[in-house]
């Protein structure tokens, strides 16, 4: 499967994550989203963006980077956020508790991979050019 099928296909696929979060809770596309209506609306773009890269290809890999690069700045500065937040509760005398984001894993996996997909794609065309 080229990069360009594997994007589309990707973001096309976005109603089955969007189902995996609502029946099993699990908001693996969108972990570092909190309130149910605005990962459905995340996920709306995310099935727009499908349509865009299915109907112009050379957006694809673009795209791609530039999404899971969001994702992954918004889960990291949601685990972040977690950590501080231990230190007030150790501050506010309380037992420090480490609230991740649901599903972070799975969700990095995902980001990290579609951004690693991306990048070397980019890779593999700069050395196509150059040889």
């Amino acid at each position: 499967m080229g990069i360009t099928r594997f994007f589309t296909v990707y973001y096309l696929a976005t109603p089955a994550f969007a189902l995996v979060d609502v029946v099993w809770g699990a908001p693996i596309r969108a972990v570092a989203i909190g309130p149910m209506s605005a990962r459905f609306a995340y996920y709306a773009v995310c099935f727009g963006l499908g349509l865009l890269v299915r109907g112009k290809p050379r957006l694809a890999v673009p795209v791609g980077i530039g999404e899971s690069t969001l994702n992954l700045t918004l889960l990291l500065a949601g685990i972040v956020t977690a950590v501080y937040g231990m230190a007030d509760q150790v501050l506010a005398g309380a037992e420090p508790f480490l609230a991740l984001p649901r599903g972070w894993p799975a969700g990095a996996l995902i980001y990290g991979g579609v951004l690693i997909a991306g990048i070397q794609s980019r890779i593999a065309g700069l050395g196509r050019r150059a040889g």
